[in-house]
């Protein structure tokens, strides 16, 4: 017998030791998803080979998630992440950026695909 809810929970917490502990976004966006009962990353903080870059989350097999705060809207950190996106997108990736001055809720709702309800 599966139990579904105990794996849910026990990926939740892994996923929360992975991910960068100072980033106060990838917590809230992992605790929306669990509170929510939403499907959640496969991976948290894996570096892409093919194009360098570090995702904050990862949905199996192609889709990069990125939380973007504050350090984000500095010039030269844009710029970085606007050709290491393009890079992705054009490798065949899917790139979802979500912007601490969005709505969570408006951001997850947009992938309704991808956010699934699994509990």
């Amino acid at each position: 017998s599966h139990n579904y809810s105990l794996d849910y929970d026990a990926h939740y917490r892994h996923l929360l030791k992975q991910i960068d502990p100072r980033s106060a976004m990838e917590e809230r966006f992992l605790n929306y998803l669990y509170r929510e009962g939403l499907r959640l990353p496969d991976g948290a903080q894996q570096i892409t080979t093919d194009v360098y870059s570090r995702p904050d989350f990862y949905y199996a097999p192609d889709i990069h998630v990125f939380c973007d705060g504050t350090p984000h809207d500095s010039p030269g950190v844009q710029e970085i992440d606007k050709k290491r996106r393009e890079a992705l997108r054009n490798s065949g990736k899917q790139v979802l950026v979500w912007h601490y001055k969005e709505l969570l809720e408006d951001f997850i709702a947009r992938r309704p695909d991808i956010f699934k309800k699994v509990k």
